[in-house]
């Protein structure tokens, strides 16, 4: 190995959220501000801008989760899941910064404070649409929950039909109670506040819904909004906000979204945020700082603490007093403290180099035994070598180093091995051990033939079979290869036909292949599977054709087969050659299909099959209030066997061929965000069209 390798340098970073949970402001009562944690930063590290959001401050005690979107997708402490989508910018908002968002993308956020039996869920949102568009007759999703995906407890707001809705059922029989307003005078990109609470007073639970601060609608109920445990505490916002569900009636918000709260008290005034954000009741500043030469902190836009970049070489801490008076002078304060640590130590272990690279083949030297295997770290360590891949460092055997960073042992290299291996781990100065022992092999020979054995697009190939013939045609040795598709076989000096072989490939062979004394000869080869893949759809005149019989026959003997999925598609890997395909399903005329498949051919083969009946299905998906719902599945029955899946049209009409006579037929539907209907039937078909054969899907 040629030069040191190099060790990423560890330079602590730290992002510094914080979760300021109570500050109330009543007449004659001061602000209280709780605890405001410590920090902890690293000398010569970068500190966030806006590194303390005061907005915190304002809220009550109450207040679970709030996401001002000013700097991040962070939302007070909690840093969101993997977000589907990934891309979310932050632009112009309310307050400071919003975030963008549309359909399909989502964040998730998980918080343990989500109270089932009060709460408040509200935000500012800015549609990236108009009211008119006729989309919104499938919904524009704002917000989601459904609290369990077995029972059906569910509530959602949407903007649907130029109405902003509210909608909740508990329970898969029940019907859904909506509330809601005209908003057909919202304009696109322009700012609107909504917001739901739910509770209970004088022992009738409510679900209300509010548009710019003024009560819009309410359902009210007999029975808890959601059942208790039934919630796992995961909110997704974006395109929508959910608890456990993915799958949503409608199309999803696309827009803005500012100054989103969640709250434990079911809330009725929101005249706070329709002021400048409530910032103008609370004035902060900075009343005193022990040590502002080692880190200066200061307030900006009445919002944030801002602090410098602390120098390298600088360490200690500075403690910081933060006060907020209120519009009746009364105050409120309270002192947290900013560390300055060292830059961060070295934690990472070793990096390890080798000399021979692993995978390689040496020769091994006429009247030699001994082997140097060289073994190179990035910085001074010890190390040591194992034949157990577990062993753990102190346990193995010393490898000796002449700089700390080259270590090298010899090895006896007997005339029966011809490969070897061994495992290491290294100890730095700082005592950093490699979590894992480094993994080494290679192959050793004095006359030999060696290779990598790969197919048509470069992947290794295990256990094929190398056979090396002499001049005179006889077989004088095998040798299969690994994992890598290596191979090595020691042989005598000579001229020798390698024959490379594989259970579904095509046989290779390599003559004129010459060995000479004392080195190794390397022979790489390619090998061409002799396998192919068809694929196709089944259709008839309307649909795709679900079920259908796919069979690949040579002489009469079914070779391969498969059967045709939800979507009319079907897949069938085979062995190279001629085939007669055949597709046949009850109710069809049976098509067949000459083919002629060369290796690794991929062909794609569709057949459209004619009904031998006349039997045919209609009728028309609708949802719950009796819209028609396009590209929802369909599913026919015979008894409990499903023969036929098909899609509705754009206008919620489908239809469904090939029909036998029977007595016994039931159709269904389904689609994401909706409850799979009732079973329509049992009904006939005898020969002839049976209409009216409606779904409706919840």
């Amino acid at each position: 190995m040629e030069g040191t390798l190099m060790k990423k340098s560890m330079l602590g970073i730290l992002t510094a959220v914080i979760l300021i949970l109570n500050t109330a402001i009543v007449l004659a009562a001061a602000p209280n501000i709780a605890l405001i944690p410590d920090k902890t930063v690293e000398e010569n590290s970068t500190v966030q801008d806006n590194w303390i959001d005061l907005q915190q401050f304002k809220f009550d005690g109450d207040t679970n989760l709030y996401c001002s979107w000013d700097n991040s997708t962070n939302c007070t402490g909690l840093v969101p899941n993997p977000a589907k989508g990934g891309v979310f910018p932050l632009e112009a908002g309310v307050y400071g910064s919003s975030v963008r968002l549309q359909q399909p993308n989502w964040l998730t956020y998980h918080t343990d404070n989500y109270n089932i039996d009060e709460g408040t869920i509200e935000m500012w949102i800015k549609p990236n649409f108009d009211m008119t568009d006729t989309l919104n007759n499938q919904g524009k999703m704002i917000w989601y929950h459904d609290s369990s995906s077995d029972s059906y407890n569910q509530f959602y707001v949407t903007i649907r039909n130029m109405k902003l809705m509210l909608a909740s059922r508990r329970g898969s029989e029940s019907l859904w109670q909506v509330a809601h307003t005209d908003v057909s005078h919202w304009n696109k990109d322009e700012w609107n506040h909504v917001a739901a609470s739910w509770g209970q007073e004088a022992g009738i639970y409510f679900l209300r819904i509010y548009a710019n601060g003024a009560l819009s609608g309410e359902y009210l109920s007999a029975e808890p909004i959601f059942p208790e445990n039934k919630c796992p505490h995961l909110f997704s916002l974006s395109s929508k906000i959910h608890c456990n569900k993915e799958n949503l009636m409608g199309e999803a918000f696309d827009g803005w979204k500012d100054e989103f709260r969640l709250s434990s008290a079911a809330r009725e005034d929101f005249t706070q945020v329709f002021d400048d954000g409530g910032l103008s009741n609370l004035a902060f500043t900075i009343t005193g700082q022990t040590d502002p030469g080692l880190i200066n902190c200061s307030i900006v836009g009445n919002r944030y603490v801002n602090c410098t970049d602390p120098a390298a070489g600088q360490t200690g801490f500075s403690d910081i007093t933060v006060n907020a008076t209120d519009a009746e002078g009364l105050s409120d304060a309270y002192t947290f403290r900013i560390n300055i640590n060292s830059t961060l130590e070295d934690t990472e272990a070793p990096v390890i180099g080798v000399i021979p690279a692993n995978g390689s083949t040496v020769s091994r030297r006429e009247g030699t035994t001994d082997r140097k295997v060289y073994v190179m770290t990035d910085e001074p360590a010890s190390c040591e070598r194992s034949d157990d891949p577990a062993f753990a460092f102190g346990t193995g055997t010393p490898i000796p180093g002449d700089d700390g960073q080259k270590h090298i042992f010899t090895y006896n290299i007997s005339e029966d091995d011809n490969n070897f291996t061994f495992y290491y781990r290294c100890n730095d100065t700082e005592g950093n051990v490699n979590a894992g022992s480094f993994y080494h092999l290679f192959y050793v020979s004095d006359t030999a033939v060696n290779g990598t054995v790969t197919d048509s697009s470069a992947n290794p190939l295990e256990n094929v079979t190398v056979s090396l013939y002499d001049s005179a045609d006889t077989l004088v040795g095998q040798a299969n290869t690994d994992s890598l598709g290596h191979y090595l076989k020691q042989l005598a000096q000579g001229v020798y036909t390698a024959v490379f072989s594989k259970a579904g490939y095509s046989s290779h062979n390599e003559t004129g292949v010459s060995v000479a004394w004392d080195s190794v000869t390397t022979v790489d080869v390619n090998m061409l599977s002799l396998w192919a893949t068809i694929t196709g759809r089944v259709f008839d005149n309307d649909n795709t054709i679900y079920g259908a019989d796919v069979e690949l026959k040579q002489g009469g003997t079914v070779m391969y087969s498969a059967s045709s999925n939800t979507t009319g598609g079907y897949v069938v890997n085979l062995l190279s050659g001629d085939y007669n395909l055949t597709v046949s399903k009850q109710g069809f005329n049976t098509t067949v299909v000459a083919l002629s498949l060369a290796p690794e051919d991929n062909q794609t083969a569709d057949v459209t099959l004619v009904p031998d009946t006349n039997g045919t299905v209609t009728g028309t998906v609708f949802d719950w209030s009796f819209a028609k719902i396009a590209n929802a599945s369909v599913h026919l029955y015979d008894g409990g066997t499903l023969v036929q899946v098909v899609e509705s049209d754009d206008q919620g009409d489908y239809i469904i061929n090939g029909a036998y006579d029977n007595t016994d037929y039931y159709v269904n539907g389904t689609k994401a965000g909706f409850t799979a209907s009732t079973t329509n039937g049992p009904f006939v078909v005898a020969g002839n069209t049976v209409g009216d054969k409606d779904i409706l899907l919840g």
